[in-house]
């Protein structure tokens, strides 16, 4: 179960000003997907799971289990 990855991803990509488009076509998929994905509707592969966390730097671990917009309340 993916537990935080769908608002992490959201988190991550607003944090970066990435747009939907922009990191849908570094992931290799379409923008519907993205959305759908970040939307909570589906889950995403393994394959997608590991270029998220090479895109932004940050361990599947964290990407799936921690609320990353939480975290960052305290930096």
């Amino acid at each position: 179960m993916f537990y935080n990855l769908n608002n992490n991803v959201k988190y991550l990509r607003k944090r970066n000003n990435i747009t939907q488009l922009e990191l849908s076509k570094k992931l290799n998929i379409s923008k519907m997907s993205l959305s759908n994905f970040e939307g909570g509707s589906v889950n995403t592969s393994l394959k997608v799971l590991d270029k998220l966390h090479q895109i932004f730097g940050i361990s599947i671990d964290d990407l799936i289990y921690k609320d990353l917009s939480k975290e960052s309340e305290g930096l």
